[in-house]
């Protein structure tokens, strides 16, 4: 069986100000957006927590991995299930600071099978 680990602590979390966390709006938190890279019309969308672009995850056509690896911005929110990963620690990461932001994602409909 695989089990997924959640951090409840990550110095890459802690290093990001609540400010910055507070600056991110309801409307930076469209969960109906496509990804912003080029003409990539994937919906399985996540929000930089630093720059707040959207892109698409790792298992659509990895642009928000690679905007990590180009960018180094680790934090990012998943418009799914409103999951947060961390890029350096490589992991999920739930922690109370993170929590008036989750809350505030819409629920994203399922994807038509």
């Amino acid at each position: 069986m695989f089990a997924v680990a959640v951090k409840t602590d990550c110095e890459h979390l802690a290093a990001t100000s609540e400010s910055d966390l507070s600056g991110i709006s309801d409307s930076d938190l469209d969960t109906s957006a496509k990804c912003q890279q080029n003409s990539c019309e994937q919906d399985e969308t996540w929000i930089c927590l630093q720059c707040k672009k959207i892109l698409c995850s790792r298992y659509a056509n990895g642009h928000m991995l690679t905007h990590f690896e180009q960018e180094r911005h680790s934090l990012a929110l998943s418009f799914m299930d409103s999951s947060v990963w961390c890029f350096l620690c490589d992991s999920y990461v739930d922690a109370p600071k993170l929590a008036s932001l989750t809350q505030r994602v819409p629920q994203k409909p399922l994807p038509a099978q």
